[in-house]
């Protein structure tokens, strides 16, 4: 009579246990993975666009308040080279394209298209929009452009003006 424990290989049932708890762990994981894939390609974004709207803000302090700068006017002397491709467009973390820069009203924003279903992490404060279009969800976020009137009117509601 042969013992059990001689035996070479291993039965269909005991490698489909196996298979079954490597399935069900991989499972649990990817989801909480993709989810933090996402979040910091979003976090990025956020980061990226606050950088162009800083160096909007940048520039028409330094050019005047004219024309709203286009992204490749950024580069070099406001955003870092390669920031912008030769075609003046810059790609966002999910392979959207920033949008223009619009300034109005003192403030400049900063836009990009992401996919719908990103979780936002606004715990930097800023001045952030999101609206669903579509099957995407738009992001903008505004930085004040600050110049001699609204450094002046800044002050006199702070303080009164005569």
């Amino acid at each position: 009579m042969r013992s059990s424990f001689n035996r070479r290989g291993t039965t269909l049932l005991e490698a489909a246990g196996v298979l079954f708890i490597i399935t069900a762990v991989l499972s649990t994981l990817i989801p909480a993975c993709i989810t933090r894939i996402n979040q910091a390609r979003y976090d990025k974004t956020v980061s990226e666009l606050t950088a162009i709207a800083q160096a909007s803000v940048s520039y028409l302090s330094k050019y005047g308040a004219g024309n709203c700068p286009a992204l490749g006017g950024l580069v070099p002397d406001f955003l870092p080279p390669g920031f912008v491709d030769n075609a003046g467009v810059a790609s966002s973390p999910f392979g959207t394209s920033y949008n223009q820069p619009v300034c109005s009203n003192n403030l400049v924003t900063a836009s990009v298209l992401i996919p719908a279903g990103i979780g936002s992490n606004d715990s930097q404060g800023q001045l952030i929009v999101e609206t669903m279009q579509g099957s995407q969800k738009l992001i903008e976020i505004s930085k004040p452009i600050w110049n001699e009137y609204t450094v002046h009117l800044s002050y006199c509601l702070k303080y009164g003006c005569v």
